[in-house]
């Protein structure tokens, strides 16, 4: 998505006499802008934007753009956490000599203490 442009401003009294004219046009767009905001129209008493208006092309594909970046960034927070998991088991086994520890312990040594108790047979 591009830079957003300058949104058009209407005053209250214009947007009123207009409105028809803008819902045809925005309902005739066909194709969503690179630009959520290219064709938007802001609304407000004495120019000064109070509301937008969107094309609905325009406003759907801004909001399956968020939702496909808010899906990606949880993919990648779920990458970090197990690349800092295996970091921390390196680090772990690294400064053990061999011995094996319960999950419990394990669990205490990590700060994890709260969820002893979600353990099987707990």
């Amino acid at each position: 998505m591009g830079r957003p442009n300058k949104v058009r401003t209407l005053a209250t009294v214009e947007a009123r006499r207009e409105l028809p004219k803008l819902v045809k046009q925005m309902a005739a767009k066909e194709k969503p802008s690179d630009d959520f905001l290219k064709d938007a129209v802001g609304i407000g008493a004495h120019r000064k934007t109070g509301a937008v208006l969107i094309p609905e092309v325009d406003a759907t594909a801004q909001a399956a753009a968020v939702a496909e970046l808010e899906a990606r960034v949880e993919e990648l927070e779920d990458d970090l956490e197990d690349v800092g998991m295996a970091l921390l088991l390196r680090d772990r086994l690294a400064g053990t000599s061999g011995e094996r520890l319960s999950t419990e312990e394990f669990l205490r040594g990590i700060g994890m203490e709260g969820h002893i108790d979600l353990l099987p047979g707990r």
